[in-house]
């Protein structure tokens, strides 16, 4: 069904262009033909490959792979005549992936900022949108402009790519509910997180559900959010927002208090003292997590002699470990396989804690998937008890 809206929206687009040529007038008399009895090209596990469906939308006919064992092979003949034609450029391959991008664009405004949101180099999105056009035989952008804006035709073709890429997500995730837990999990994560609970967390999932494949997208939670909000990110686990975040869920599930590091050589003596008299380490406050920790030194009237600005935990614990400075950092829900000796002092009330959780679209195509990894994230929470847990498991108990 897929391959047969991708034709039938290349018809149409060729259609408001006003092409007037005879290959034009062929390409509106589109036959789809099922050949349901060929199978559904599938990996070792016997799942449909989706690199397959992803990539490949359209072929030529001995080409087409299936999906649910129907393949629709489009073939064009004009009228009054029993010949197809060969088909043109637009009748190549169109990806999900650069309709992905083309929306990117049309989000973003610009190709730069589009290159952020789908992790390639803006050359790589100038090509696509270039073969996009191609593809589709019109011109989508007016690039006398700086930088080029989408023309009629190319904000019609977000629109409609709007609801192909809708519709393949929920395909996908059909699979999935029809199959198990099995597909794909694209979860992005605080750098705080990621030598002890995410690791843990996706370990734990890889030995339970062998089909369930998780990618990893590391950022602060500024920069998690736009990417979760635009369905690049399927879920991301981030400290509690700094400002609403009304058109996503938030869903927490820790509670990290902050403490106070020093190094083991350092006197015996209260945070607030070791804060005034010794070089301060600063956690990064492009992070929601320094915008805490400052929070909490302004409220206690602490005038800190700065030292360094850095942006993990592990560079931060290096640094007091060989005696350069202490430093106020969350205490870790799950900490790191090799945590280093160094003290871990708690701060005195009123403490501040940093909050994690999880944060998704509502409509989610994954979210079921999402669900079982926010369980698996809390029981590995409950496991380390270290913290406060937030919520409960549904799966573990």
């Amino acid at each position: 069904m897929l391959r047969a809206w991708l034709a039938i929206l290349l018809v149409q687009l060729h259609a408001t262009h006003s092409r007037t040529t005879a290959d034009e007038q062929c390409r509106q008399y589109c036959i789809f033909r099922p050949h349901g009895h060929r199978s559904a090209p599938s990996n070792r596990h016997g799942r449909v490959s989706g690199r397959s469906a992803e990539n490949d939308i359209i072929k030529k006919p001995h080409q087409i792979p299936t999906i649910f064992g129907i393949s629709s092979i489009i073939s064009y003949s004009p009228p009054n005549s029993g010949h197809p034609l060969k088909p043109s450029t637009a009748t190549q391959a169109m990806s999900i992936r650069r309709l992905r991008t083309l929306v990117a664009v049309a989000e973003t405004g610009t190709f730069a900022e589009a290159a952020q949101s789908v992790f390639v180099s803006q050359a790589a999105v100038s090509m696509q949108m270039k073969a996009l056009e191609q593809e589709v035989g019109a011109t989508l952008f007016d690039r006398k402009k700086r930088p080029p804006v989408l023309n009629t035709v190319g904000l019609a073709l977000v629109s409609r790519a709007r609801e192909i890429l809708h519709a393949y997500d929920e395909m996908l995730r059909s699979v999935s509910d029809t199959q198990g837990l099995a597909g794909e999990l694209t979860i992005g994560a605080v750098p705080t997180t990621m030598t002890g609970l995410v690791p843990k967390a996706i370990s734990g999932l890889r030995a339970a559900y062998p089909m369930l494949h998780i990618k990893v997208v590391p950022d602060l939670s500024a920069g998690l959010l736009p990417q979760v909000d635009r369905g690049y990110l399927d879920a991301a686990i981030v400290s509690e927002p700094y400002y609403p975040i009304s058109q996503l869920e938030w869903i927490p599930f820790a509670a990290e208090p902050l403490i106070v590091l020093a190094a083991m050589d350092e006197p015996e003596g209260a945070p607030e003292v070791l804060l005034r008299d010794l070089p301060f380490i600063r956690f990064n406050r492009r992070a929601w997590v320094g915008r805490l920790i400052e929070d909490w030194l302004q409220s206690r009237r602490i005038h800190v002699r700065e030292a360094m600005e850095l942006d993990t935990l592990e560079a931060i614990s290096t640094m007091v470990y060989h005696g350069l400075g202490v430093s106020i950092v969350p205490h870790r829900c799950v900490p790191s396989p090799s945590p280093l000796p160094v003290k871990r002092i708690p701060l005195e009330a009123p403490n501040h804690a940093r909050v994690l959780g999880i944060i998704m679209r509502p409509d989610c195509p994954n979210r079921r998937l999402v669900e079982v990894f926010i369980d698996e994230l809390i029981y590995r929470v409950r496991e380390a008890d270290q913290v406060t847990v937030l919520a409960s498991p549904k799966l573990h108990g």
